[in-house]
């Protein structure tokens, strides 16, 4: 699919962002919003592709995103403020606003804040980011309101006091040295937890 402008709803509603932007960042933000309503294929590349009407570098639309020289907080309020503005968007009364995290699992652990979660719906730990939103919903609409990407280490602690609980022994020289060694601490409490999770509960193993 090429577009040969930008959608009438694109159009509509982005003038309302436009103060967030720098004058070039702008323009990125209509091409990707556009691009994320519109095209099959996500990827910037594709994305940028479909623009034929304003051709820009590659590397001029990835560095809008690389770089961020704008403030998504900013905006998440500006769009906010926006729905707020709405009969049918606004919070109403019999509204709700729930709470949820997803894990968002990856195939290595070179990431930033990323740790070794269990996934309750595979009934397995993996290595994920622990992505918390807050959602509203109502019989006229719903929307994201918040997110967060859970950046807090886990307790490990509370970890060796849960395993403790369930018949494991906790080696007091590694608990001694839970603070000055803290990679070695967690990489110690973490380590029975990494093979089948359905079996720790029974365990008695001496650590």
């Amino acid at each position: 699919m090429l577009l040969v402008d930008f959608p009438s709803i694109v159009k509509k509603y982005a003038p309302i962002f436009e103060h967030c932007f720098s004058p070039e960042g702008y323009e990125h933000f209509k091409k990707a919003v556009s691009g994320f309503i519109v095209s099959d294929n996500k990827t910037l590349e594709a994305i940028n592709r479909m623009f034929i009407h304003s051709p820009r570098h590659q590397a001029s639309f990835n560095k809008f995103f690389n770089r961020q020289n704008f403030d998504l907080e900013e905006i998440n309020l500006v769009r906010l403020d926006m729905l707020q503005g709405g009969a049918g968007t606004c919070f109403k009364e019999k509204g709700v606003l729930s709470v949820d995290n997803s894990l968002l699992k990856h195939y290595g652990r070179h990431f930033d804040n990323i740790y070794y979660h269990f996934d309750y719906v595979h009934k397995c730990y993996r290595w994920a980011h622990d992505l918390v939103t807050l959602h509203y919903s109502d019989d006229l609409t719903d929307y994201p309101v918040l997110y967060r990407m859970c950046r807090e280490p886990p307790d490990w602690e509370a970890v060796a006091t849960y395993l403790r609980g369930r018949g494991f022994v906790i080696n007091e020289q590694k608990w001694d040295n839970r603070h000055s060694q803290p990679q070695q601490w967690r990489n110690y409490i973490r380590a029975p937890l990494q093979g089948r999770p359905e079996e720790t509960p029974r365990c008695g193993k001496h650590l």
